[in-house]
């Protein structure tokens, strides 16, 4: 761009800026001499201009940031609460479940000891009315 700028004594502005770069004012400028020559306070203004608007993006992204991160560990919390929700509710599930076996293991007992004459409705005992939790 310089060796065009020179070849052709033209205007020539370019500014790039890297998303990263953390200070202020740290993008890249060429403004020809023709440029800068003939129009020096435009020139400068043009270059304050881009920095600024650099410097608004950067703030910009910077927020969009902090907010997606704000939902983000919103939203973990969220997970991780029914998650913890859900385990207590599987563990209750669980022992609801191993008392009806252990429930049904002495009713089917119970059956047994009926069939095979070891057990007589009078002297059954008190727990097989227990109803369940």
């Amino acid at each position: 761009v310089e060796r065009l700028a020179l070849e052709t004594n033209g205007w020539f502005f370019i500014a790039g800026q890297h998303p990263n770069a953390s200070s202020n004012n740290s993008f890249l400028h060429y403004a020809s001499p023709a440029m800068v020559e003939d129009a020096w306070a435009q020139t400068s203004t043009l270059i304050n201009g881009f920095g600024g608007a650099v410097q608004g993006l950067l703030a910009f992204n910077k927020q969009q940031v902090q907010e997606q991160t704000v939902l983000m560990n919103e939203q973990y919390m969220e997970a991780k609460q029914q998650k913890e929700a859900a385990v207590v509710e599987a563990r209750h599930t669980q022992e609801a479940l191993e008392k009806q076996k252990e429930h049904s293991a002495r009713l089917l007992s119970m059956i047994e000891q009926l069939r095979d004459g070891t057990l007589s409705i009078e002297n059954m005992p008190p727990t097989v009315n227990t109803p369940l939790e």
